[in-house]
């Protein structure tokens, strides 16, 4: 059976003058990797180095058959045909698949200037190299925890779907995403959980978008799509309403079951912004607008949204001064029984003097608080200030009275329970009041976000010896198993349900029910923040054991 013809090898030195034969083996010995070629890029001649560099006797003859080979043979020739130097990094793949990065020193052989005179290539493999710069690269350009693009790199895959939608006379829409409520898994199950879900929720989104679109995480829980090539602002619709649906979808995450939902603004070029800052800070805009609509909202941007920002900025910028300055004031509400109208004490309203409080309710306040994480100072502020005017009364001869303030929610998350329990104690103590004359008004929205943690810090405030009331009745559903075994002695009906209860049926049956429901428990029923004539008859008919509200006298 004749034998397998032998694997050429690649061409050894050609002969040289013996003068030169000392120089031609410290070249062969060099470590550099060094070839000959004509003018073709076919090698004449190699040292040892780059046949290990390419993959030995595979190769004889030319450079690897491959993309790699054929990119550094046409440098080769560009090289030869122009009679000029060149250096710079390719891409190599030798014949076992290695795949290599070479720094080429190309040379056009000293010669009459003929092409056929040949190259002298001098490669270097800088693998390691170009690895670690584009590891640096990618960790510049990418989200460290989902591995999805960050905000530099999105911003960049914005700009080059804008060009091409110029060029073609296309659209593009940008998605805000933001997730509902994070913050309340990081308090509730550790960073470690919200970092996992985070991770979830990046590889769900990569998995639901086209290649052609750009899913980037801009920072904390914000997340955000570059929508390319549309044709429609539909598209844009369909896309979102998809990402709410996407997202409502539980999460299996560190053995938990994670139910969790987004808020969407989306932004449109051309219609609402000609570059890509704009667009951003349109879509900022719409997704700023659809928080403030609640959970798993979606918003496209529109110019009314720019004058709610300005105003939102104003109070927020607003608000951190008086925290900083404690410029606020309690306007004192009288808190009376029913039905005879005793005034009991009074119920603490938080005002903000100055043009700036003027613009804001406080329903603004709190969002505004909450968002700039001042609930904790503006409520120690106003229980301290509240507890001072209990104090204050004492030595004037009046009866004592009890005070009711109204708590923030994110005074009750576990990471503040401390915080409150200690300011009550303390503001209490300093003003020589009896705890049992301070009353905590509880937001049901805080129940219903801490749960179980909530009710544990009632019950620190409880054995305090405070009184504790829940507010928002009407407005949250309170289930009767969720409040049953808390130590609270009375329902607050949620101030616009009292208003419309006299006028309004639906709003008169949760107003009977909520009574229902406080009679069910042992506990008083009070109307909140009554306004009116008709809602205090309505309220004393209805049942009410208590009220307070601008109604029942001027701010004591």
């Amino acid at each position: 059976m004749p034998k397998p013809p032998a694997e050429p090898a690649l061409p050894g030195p050609p002969a040289r003058p013996a003068g030169a034969m000392a120089f031609a083996r410290a070249v062969a010995a060099s470590g550099a990797a060094l070839a000959v070629t004509d003018h073709t890029g076919r090698v004449t001649w190699a040292n040892e180095a780059l046949r290990q560099l390419v993959g030995g006797a595979s190769a004889a003859g030319g450079l690897p058959a491959c993309d790699g080979g054929r990119a550094l043979t046409a440098a080769i020739v560009a090289v030869s045909d122009a009679g000029r130097p060149w250096e710079g990094e390719l891409p190599l793949v030798a014949p076992d698949g290695r795949e290599v990065t070479v720094h080429a020193t190309l040379t056009p052989l000293p010669g009459e200037g003929h092409p056929e005179d040949g190259v002298i290539a001098v490669l270097q493999d800088v693998s390691a190299e170009a690895q670690e710069r584009m590891r640096i690269r990618h960790e510049a350009l990418h989200d460290g925890l989902t591995g999805l693009p960050n905000r530099a790199l999105f911003f960049a895959r914005l700009q080059e779907a804008l060009a091409r939608a110029r060029r073609a006379g296309g659209m593009v829409a940008v998605h805000f995403l933001d997730l509902d409520r994070f913050k309340l898994i990081n308090d509730t199950y550790g960073h470690p959980v919200g970092d996992a879900l985070l991770q979830a929720i990046g590889a769900r989104l990569a998995r639901s978008t086209r290649e052609t679109d750009t899913i980037g995480r801009l920072s904390g829980d914000e997340f955000a799509v570059v929508q390319a090539d549309l044709h429609s602002t539909d598209e844009a619709g369909s896309l979102a309403r998809k990402l709410l649906e996407l997202m409502a979808q539980p999460f299996e995450v560190a053995g938990l079951t994670l139910n969790v939902s987004i808020s969407v603004g989306v932004a449109l070029f051309p219609h609402d912004g000609a570059d890509a800052a704009q667009l951003m800070r349109d879509a900022d805009l719409a997704l700023y607008q659809a928080k403030r609509m609640g959970r798993n909202a979606l918003r496209f941007y529109s110019p009314a949204l720019d004058e709610a920002v300005r105003r939102r900025q104003v109070l927020e910028a607003g608000l951190r001064a008086a925290a900083a300055g404690q410029t606020f004031a309690l306007a004192l509400e009288p808190w009376v029984g029913l039905p005879q109208g005793s005034k009991l004490g009074w119920h603490a309203r938080l005002r903000w003097p100055g043009s700036l409080g003027d613009l804001a309710t406080p329903e603004e306040i709190a969002a505004v608080a909450a968002d700039c994480a001042l609930e904790h100072d503006i409520g120690a502020w106003a229980i301290g200030a509240a507890c001072g005017r209990l104090g204050a009364e004492a030595p004037a001869g009046r009866p004592a009275r009890r005070a009711s303030v109204t708590l923030f929610p994110g005074q009750l998350s576990p990471l503040r329970a401390d915080a409150l329990v200690a300011t009550c104690r303390a503001e209490l103590a300093a003003a020589g009041v009896v705890p049992a004359q301070l009353r905590l008004v509880v937001p049901s929205a805080a129940l219903t976000r801490y749960g179980e943690a909530a009710a544990r810090t009632l019950g620190r405030l409880h054995a305090l010896g405070i009184g504790l009331a829940v507010d928002g009745c009407g407005r949250e559903a309170l289930a009767p198993m969720a409040i049953a075994d808390l130590p609270l002695e009375a329902l607050c009906i949620d101030a616009t349900i009292v208003d419309r209860a006299s006028v309004e049926r639906g709003s008169a049956a949760i107003m009977h029910a909520a009574i229902a429901l406080g009679r069910g428990l042992g506990i008083k029923v009070v109307a909140a923040d009554v306004t009116s004539a008709a809602a205090a008859a309505f309220a004393f008919a209805a049942g009410c054991d208590e009220a307070f509200g601008p109604y029942y006298a001027s701010p004591a």
